[in-house]
């Protein structure tokens, strides 16, 4: 009887370290994976998959599913965090990240890029004299048309009535090109209102990036943004 029960005993010691082992090494895993996910962790941690036909593997399917939403529902926070929400190109926030990583590259070598500024001619005329919903359009209207434009650059709207364009990659060798691109497709892009047809005014200026002078970006932007002030002045000029 003494055997028997010895025997058993070892057993039932035997079979509970196994079933808790079972059960709590997976929870281990899941909790390490809960605490990444806390910690802000932009990849699946691995403990988050336990494969098991149990209420363990079911609370690891329901954490997995839950992660996979958080990410979805992070890239569409991000995505709204970065886009203007009127024309739906990079907004000021974006602007702001891309010109500090630029600041970095200038720093530390020799990068191949220019700026292109846009504002919009007499959109407070407009405003007044048909309403913010024309001059929005107006808005979206050179959006389009920048991103239309200049296929391998990131448009930003930096103001009311302010882009910049980042000039990279073909655009950047190509930009004489791209502007005159512009200047057709003001020339050809209009509003109708109450029967009066209202063009797309743009005055431009744009720079590119010299390392013998220019020491952070905003030498770059301020000389883009000069020779886009002389322009709307030739602009008022042509008009008079």
């Amino acid at each position: 009887i003494v055997k028997a029960f010895l025997v058993v005993l070892v057993g039932a010691i035997i079979y509970t370290v196994f079933v808790t082992r079972k059960i709590v090494q997976p929870l281990k895993r899941l909790t390490a994976a809960a605490k990444e996910i806390a910690d802000g962790s932009t990849l699946e941690p691995e403990g988050l998959v336990v494969k098991a036909n149990d209420e363990i593997g079911t609370l690891s399917k329901v954490l997995s599913n839950t992660y996979s939403k958080m990410q979805e529902y992070t890239v569409y926070i991000n995505a709204l965090a970065y886009r203007d929400s009127l024309t739906g190109v990079k907004n000021s926030t974006a602007y702001s990240e891309a010109t500090e990583k630029l600041n970095k590259e200038i720093n530390t070598g020799n990068p191949q890029f220019g700026v292109l500024v846009v504002d919009i001619n007499n959109l407070k005329k407009t405003n007044d004299r048909y309403g913010h919903n024309i001059g929005d359009e107006l808005i979206v209207h050179t959006a389009k048309l920048l991103t239309e434009c200049f296929k391998s650059s990131t448009v930003f709207r930096i103001g009311g009535d302010e882009f910049v364009v980042l000039l990279t990659g073909k655009d950047f060798e190509n930009y004489s090109t791209a502007l005159t691109q512009v200047d057709n497709a003001c020339d050809r892009d209009y509003i109708i209102v109450n029967g009066n047809v209202l063009p797309i005014s743009l005055a431009r200026g744009v720079s590119v990036f010299d390392p013998t002078i220019d020491r952070v970006f905003k030498d770059v932007f301020t000389k883009a943004d000069q020779a886009m002030y002389m322009h709307k002045e030739e602009c008022k000029a042509v008009r008079a």
